[in-house]
């Protein structure tokens, strides 16, 4: 199985032809092509960008039953990907009776690791 971390594809097995298939194919591109090739209509980019979606809605409905969180902000490459947190609330939307948890794109986009870093540095170690 091929799952989009960061802007690689990272390797693992999983047995069924269509992971297989997708595989072979978009083995080795970029995480931000992958994603180009989705929004062209690629099939099998399309597959792969909504299996990531439905895989972090699941976890997210783990984690809210798990911790009660409130509020879950997505960020990196792939959860800042045009149109990726309406994906993963299409699929937590299949939860909603068990799981309300509201769900943002990282406000500060990709700089949000070193601002929340440097305010809980300011906050918390000084």
């Amino acid at each position: 199985m091929d799952v989009v971390v960061g802007d690689a594809l990272k390797r693992f097995h999983l047995v069924g032809p269509s992971w297989g298939q997708q595989k072979i194919k978009l083995a080795g591109y970029s995480t931000k092509y992958i994603f180009e090739l989705a929004r062209q209509g690629y099939k099998e980019a399309e597959f792969l960008t909504e299996r990531s979606a439905s895989t972090i809605a699941e976890l997210i409905v783990s984690l809210k039953l798990l911790l009660d969180c409130q509020v879950v902000v997505v960020g990196g490459s792939v959860g800042l990907a045009d149109g990726y947190v309406q994906k993963v609330s299409k699929h937590l939307s299949i939860y909603s009776e068990i799981c309300n948890v509201m769900l943002f794109p990282a406000y500060f986009r990709s700089d949000s690791g070193l601002i929340g870093a440097t305010l809980w540095d300011r906050d918390c170690i000084t």
